[in-house]
């Protein structure tokens, strides 16, 4: 089922959006300018009618004091420079004594503050009241005919739409564009997710040159893709080795359980002498030893994988004094071909693990060492890690079993073969347990020769 369907795109939501803001900001403009345009015509005629009116008053104020009322009107319609002028002359009393003819009868307008205008029937009023000798003698309105004004902003209003329409199209359009451009790491981003989905992994958008938010985005679904990739290859190398692991324990187990069996069966017939039957029964005990052997080193390794902390018992132990104490030990199996060598340093350890970490170690260096050789261990602190050295005088690692040394049932040469009786778990033991200390362990060829089993162990402050 498909979400996305009936939903609008991500361009047209953006695009739209863009528009309506625009479409806002024009209207706000739009009758900004309007308001502003319609305030400015409305003063320049009100101007015009005022300076009008500063010309009349005294030719009113002569007419009226000398009693020439009847030639008032024509006179007043004489001095207009404005065309359309209407005027209106009212006496004291209120009544109209003379007005233009297009004005309507017996209606007066507003009369407006001194110096200010009214808008009135269409028409922008100003008046001024007659003075004479400190007596009021009447009021003096002139009118013009808002008709030109509004004509003026009609034809503004239609110029300014067909800008805006003009201005919308071109936004709209270079929006569409710059919009399309933009959402084009986007667009790079959700085919490499349905690449991803579909099983193609590790696959990667390229949004080197996408803005700040959809590279983050790029980036997170790249890491994701990468991981994943990593994760599927990881599994694919975990079930090889599982599958390899498998295969070795079972070819190493069937070998001592065959040997046991071929010799039981010849037990079974009381075929052969006392002592080829003395022979088959130390035969037995030796294949039986190596498989309880084996089945002891699977085991370690399982709990090893599965729970390491819980086959540790750790303690702070200062490494020169323990390696002291297990010299009786370690003598019984090299003896004097061991040298030793220790400084004071304390880590965290499970004694009796670590020791079984060194002794194998020592086990594997002894069969690779001459018998006038000698076999070196060095513990000593470096920098804020402790360190375990196994150096041996033997021919060395060659470089391509270095890599697969700590592998399960890895033999990389006659001196690991099953009649020395090595069976590749020892050094993967080793590995598990350093790993299971929080440390870590390498192996490379010494310059002067002889192979290096370092160890590697979280050091800390003597308690």
């Amino acid at each position: 089922m498909r979400l996305t369907r009936g939903r609008p795109s991500l361009t047209r939501t953006l695009i739209g959006l863009q528009l309506l803001l625009l479409v806002v900001l024009l209207s706000v403009a739009g009758a900004s300018q309007y308001l502003v345009l319609q305030r400015v015509l409305l003063n320049q005629s009100a101007s015009t009618l005022q300076g009008e009116l500063a010309v009349l008053a005294p030719i009113l104020h002569h007419s009226i004091s000398h009693n020439t009322f009847a030639t008032l009107v024509p006179i007043l319609f004489q001095h207009f420079h404005a065309p359309g002028v209407e005027v209106l002359v009212a006496n004291s009393s209120g009544f109209s004594i003379a007005n233009s003819a297009s004005l309507p009868a017996n209606v007066r307008p507003p009369v407006p503050a001194t110096g200010s205008y009214a808008v009135w029937s269409g028409r922008v009023v100003v008046a001024t009241a007659l003075h004479e000798h400190g007596h009021f003698l009447g009021t003096l309105w002139l009118m013009v005919s808002t008709a030109s004004i509004s004509h003026i902003l009609t034809e503004d209003t239609v110029l300014f739409s067909l800008l805006a329409l003009a201005v919308l199209g071109a936004v709209g359009w270079l929006g569409a564009v710059s919009v399309r451009r933009t959402l084009d790491p986007l667009a790079r981003v959700i085919q490499t997710t349905e690449d991803i989905a579909a099983g193609k992994y590790g696959q990667v958008a390229e949004v080197a040159r996408a803005p700040r938010e959809l590279a983050r985005l790029g980036e997170a679904v790249n890491r994701m893709s990468l991981a994943v990739a990593d994760s599927f290859r990881r599994q694919r190398e975990a079930e090889a080795e599982t599958r390899r692991f498998l295969a070795d324990a079972s070819h190493e187990l069937r070998t001592p359980l065959a040997a046991v069996s071929g010799f039981l069966q010849l037990w079974e017939q009381d075929e052969g002498s006392p002592e080829e039957r003395r022979q088959a029964l130390t035969a037995m005990q030796r294949e039986t030893r190596r498989l309880t052997r084996l089945v002891t080193q699977l085991l370690t390794l399982s709990r090893l994988d599965a729970a390491p902390s819980q086959e540790l018992h750790q303690e702070p132990v200062e490494l020169s004094r323990w390696l002291q104490d297990h010299e009786p030990t370690l003598r019984a199996l090299g003896g004097s071909r061991l040298t030793l060598e220790a400084d004071p340093v304390w880590a965290n350890i499970d004694p009796d693990r670590l020791m079984e970490v060194v002794m194998n170690l020592v086990a594997n260096a002894l069969r690779h060492t001459p018998a006038n050789g000698t076999v070196t261990i060095r513990v000593g602190p470096l920098g804020r890690r402790a360190r375990i050295v196994v150096d041996d005088e033997g021919p060395g690692i060659p470089g391509d079993v270095l890599p697969h040394l700590f592998e399960r049932f890895y033999r990389g040469d006659a001196a690991r073969s099953r009649d020395r009786g090595g069976m590749g778990l020892g050094l993967a033991i080793v590995k598990a347990l350093v790993e299971a200390h929080g440390g870590q362990v390498a192996a490379n060829n010494q310059p002067h020769g002889g192979a290096r089993f370092t160890v590697w162990l979280p050091a800390i402050a003597p308690p």
